[in-house]
């Protein structure tokens, strides 16, 4: 069995005990705020917790590989996690923006695909990661015509926080340290 089956927890709940966690609220600046702290359970099984400023909850959720990176495929990979934040995040803007514009919304789903790439080896230090364009389709019943659904959904998506990630060609540099010492 590999650690998170081991645990015998679920992949994802609430923290009854937040406080002994160790990880505090952050504060809230500039609307809700999120402070996760992520560890390794195995090589590619990581466990997160996720404080969240709005809420005061102390979420847990877990992640895997695939076999495709040498995981055990008994959790989420991290990507899907991402994707779900972003899809709700779509559709969360969707319903705001429709109530604002006084549009019904009967029925909504939203269908959402996401392509990565990776080329190279994680191990050689030679991996090379990238996200093709997210591709949505929403499905809605409304009384309101084509042309109005079609900006609202997007104008919704460009106003998504999770769109800002997403709009533009991103690099990101990977660094590991160890008591303040870069180590190649």
């Amino acid at each position: 069995m590999n650690p998170l089956e081991r645990s015998g927890k679920p992949l994802f709940f609430r923290v009854s005990n937040p406080d002994r966690t160790g990880l505090t609220i952050p504060s809230n600046r500039k609307g809700a705020a999120l402070r996760t702290a992520v560890r390794s359970l195995s090589l590619m099984q990581k466990e997160a917790l996720i404080a969240s400023s709005a809420t005061g909850a102390v979420w847990r959720v877990a992640s895997d590989e695939g076999a495709y990176l040498n995981g055990d495929d008994a959790a989420p990979c991290p990507l899907a996690h991402l994707t779900t934040g972003m899809v709700a995040s779509f559709m969360e803007e969707i319903q705001a923006l429709a109530r604002d514009r006084s549009i019904e919304l009967r029925h909504i789903r939203l269908v959402q695909d996401n392509y990565y790439t990776m080329e190279g080896s994680a191990l050689k230090g030679t991996m090379t990661g990238g996200a093709l364009p997210v591709e949505v389709e929403a499905e809605i019943d409304s009384p309101a015509d084509r042309d109005a659904l079609h900006r609202l959904v997007e104008d919704a998506v460009g106003r998504s926080p999770a769109h800002g990630l997403i709009q533009d060609v991103l690099e990101s540099r990977f660094t590991l340290t160890h008591n303040g010492r870069k180590i190649e």
